[in-house]
């Protein structure tokens, strides 16, 4: 495990479009990045509060499921130690991956609002 790198992102981008999906542009990544190199990836991001978020979780689909996912709790792990070091008190993430749900009750996530539907604005 490694901090992410701007060099990463075109790895990272495909690993999105290979999922089928968009890929946040590298304008919005955080600088608190976290990667496996070749296999997942995720970032962190705090601020002026007591509160951090876990966003754009994503895994190489070429990995296998069980390969991806213990990378992945590394990730979350690390990334939750540090926010707690940072001072914050609640970490958030969101998804509606069944197995990064699974993943994140077994970290110690609890569900929030299950009828949300993330918005977003800008890139």
């Amino acid at each position: 495990m490694r901090a992410y790198e701007d060099s990463d992102y075109e790895t990272i981008k495909s690993w999105w479009e290979l999922r089928g999906d968009k890929a946040p542009s590298n304008l919005v990544l955080s600088d608190d990045g976290l990667i496996i190199e070749g296999v997942a990836a995720s970032w962190l991001y705090t601020g002026n509060s007591t509160m951090a978020l876990i966003g754009w979780p994503v895994v190489n689909p070429k990995v296998g499921c069980l390969t991806a996912m213990r990378a992945l709790e590394q990730i979350l792990r690390e990334q939750a130690k540090f926010a707690r070091v940072q001072g914050c008190l609640v970490v958030s993430a969101y998804t509606n991956a069944p197995a990064l749900l699974k993943l994140m009750d077994k970290i110690g996530f609890r569900r929030g609002d299950d009828t949300v539907t993330n918005m977003i604005l800008g890139v």
